[in-house]
């Protein structure tokens, strides 16, 4: 069972290591993974708590992979939500990670994403 008590205490510690540049020592693959189980597992609260805190420290690590896929998986969450603005801010987010790397499928997956929301 999933006490919360870990997320919570990261979550309540990530303004300082973000204001300190600490984002380093979080490792995003973790993260990332945790939060689409919980989105297969159709638990989006659980889910869009660990996304959020991956996206920043895959971006300080430059990880192209964890950042397009937490980006994605947000927007999916939120248009499950109706949320189809938000969803379209990181549907764009993930897109324009993809920029950098050669994952054609996850620059077809976004823009698609896209295309079918605007």
């Amino acid at each position: 069972k999933h006490s919360g008590f870990g997320i919570r205490v990261l979550q309540s510690c990530l303004p300082e290591i973000i204001k300190f540049k600490y984002e380093s020592l979080i490792l995003p693959d973790p993260l990332t993974n945790l939060g689409s189980v919980y989105s297969k597992l159709d638990k989006p609260a659980l889910a869009l708590e660990y996304y959020p805190i991956a996206l920043p420290a895959a971006r300080v690590k430059h990880d192209i992979e964890n950042t397009c896929e937490s980006a994605f998986g947000k927007a999916n969450l939120f248009q499950q939500q109706h949320r189809n603005d938000s969803a379209l801010v990181y549907a764009c987010k993930s897109y324009d990670a993809t920029m950098g790397s050669n994952d054609a499928l996850q620059q077809v997956k976004a823009s698609s994403f896209i295309a079918t929301n605007m």
